[in-house]
């Protein structure tokens, strides 16, 4: 089996939407991809950002695991299709939830307005 085809099999994983948590997070391979809220200081606009890390054998864990945001060359394609994943995760799932937190909040954006920096 490829590692395209078992990075696709795998779900992800839900997330308690807790403030220092991922919306949600999801393997592929030794990489995960965990997808961030972010909201506007008034609160009443949320958009996603992404993060790609890796996974290593660390004994200095407890956990026996460590992580970093670096990656390999080797790690090239799912990195490639974790960005993906993330990609269409934001545009479909993303866009719906930020839809609606903005009409629950009664500042409906329409159309595809520029994230406010």
């Amino acid at each position: 089996m490829s590692t395209h085809t078992q990075a696709q099999a795998t779900q992800p994983e839900p997330a308690a939407r807790e403030e220092n948590n991922p919306e949600v997070r999801k393997p592929f391979g030794h990489l995960s991809v965990a997808i961030w809220r972010k909201t506007t200081d008034d609160e009443n606009r949320i958009w996603f950002e992404y993060t790609i890390r890796r996974s290593y054998r660390d004994e200095k864990e407890a956990s026996g695991w460590g992580h970093t945001f670096s990656l390999r060359p080797t790690d090239t394609g799912d990195d490639i299709l974790a960005a993906l994943w993330a990609h269409q995760w934001i545009r479909t799932q993303g866009k719906q939830l930020a839809d609606e937190y903005s009409v629950a909040r009664g500042s409906a954006v329409t159309g595809n307005e520029d994230i406010p920096f």
